[in-house]
């Protein structure tokens, strides 16, 4: 079992962030959905780090106490700083950290960091979209819509589309912290897509015959 999580540590990972933004998609989503989907994602992060470093005693700090306020009622009323705020961001980014490492260091370059990379670039809609979410809950109408009220559901779709330049429109930043978050994540897409195609060429170079 060790060596199969060890094997697939990156698939895994990647599985569990899909799993997580497909129920974050779902508007309301079941409870115990999103809190199930949220430990599978947070145990398949620890799973990618060196256990006994200091990023991996962070991200179990981190990790627990995100699960410890998904699992605080509605009734509680909890600043949204706590509840999808500053803890689940945290988490992500620092996952988001030591897979940048690993991605962009490692040798040689596997399949299996490929598989990291693409989980790299989901957890960057991952955290995008609970930030967004989080400025909208400290600054209403810090987006403009049509559509109605907007909630998480709505915040992981346009975090993919702004991930991805293709920009709908649908969904507008007006506040200056918003902007500039949401023109941060194309730059960052678009440099995303140059170290894919760089690195998918270091695999083929290092799959041939000398």
């Amino acid at each position: 079992m060790k060596q199969f999580l060890s094997h697939y540590r990156f698939r895994l990972l990647l599985n569990s962030v899909l799993l997580l933004l497909l129920v974050l998609a779902i508007p309301s989503p079941p409870i115990a959905l999103e809190l199930g989907s949220l430990l599978l994602m947070v145990l398949a992060g620890l799973n990618t780090v060196r256990s006994h470093s200091r990023l991996f005693y962070l991200l179990c700090g981190m990790g627990a106490i995100s699960l410890a306020m998904a699992f605080v009622p509605e009734h509680w009323h909890l600043h949204p700083l706590f509840k999808r705020g500053v803890p689940q961001i945290g988490f992500i980014l620092l996952l988001v950290i030591s897979l940048f490492h690993r991605v962009t260091q490692e040798r040689p370059v596997t399949r299996e960091l490929l598989y990291g990379l693409c989980a790299l670039y989901l957890n960057f809609v991952l955290s995008f979209a609970l930030t967004y979410n989080l400025i909208e809950h400290l600054r209403p109408h810090s987006f403009q819509t049509a559509n109605g009220p907007l909630d998480m559901a709505s915040f992981v779709y346009f975090s993919m589309v702004t991930l991805t330049t293709i920009g709908y429109g649908d969904i507008v930043p007006v506040q200056p912290l918003a902007r500039l978050l949401a023109g941060s994540e194309a730059i960052m897409g678009v440099l995303f897509m140059a170290l894919a195609v760089a690195r998918g060429l270091s695999l083929m170079n290092e799959d041939k015959p000398d």
